[in-house]
């Protein structure tokens, strides 16, 4: 698996390429909490479009991984470019407190930040 990371006006944007098994899971969520840890950036988006999920063995370890990254105070990560198939197990694992969010693109799941900040300072 392999992992490109890019800061798109404060947002931090993780694209996801090749194939994910149990082991990639693991050191995924370590290099996410160093991310995050290091520039307390809590806008993160996961574009999966380039993601090969290996059966049960690969998924299932990275959706309770997301899962934590959810659950998380203060994070709130969207995720693109996931197969219908896999947004099912991915809505199946979400809790009503915290659900996932998924966009149908990268531009989607960008916008959802910037209205959010927009929303907040009019608001203030």
């Amino acid at each position: 698996m392999k992992a490109t990371v890019e800061n798109k006006r404060g947002i931090t944007v993780i694209h996801l390429e090749g194939e994910i098994e149990y082991v990639h899971s693991n050191l995924l969520e370590q290099k996410i909490d160093e991310l995050y840890a290091s520039k307390r950036n809590e806008k993160l988006i996961f574009n999966l479009e380039g993601l090969q999920f290996v059966g049960s063995t690969g998924i299932k370890p990275f959706i309770q991984m997301l899962k934590r990254l959810n659950q998380k105070k203060g994070m709130k990560p969207r995720f693109v470019g996931l197969p219908p198939e896999y947004e099912r197990l991915f809505k199946a694992y979400e809790t009503k407190k915290k659900p996932f969010s998924i966009f149908d693109s990268e531009q989607s799941a960008l916008k959802s930040y910037r209205q959010k900040m927009w929303t907040k300072k009019g608001n203030a």
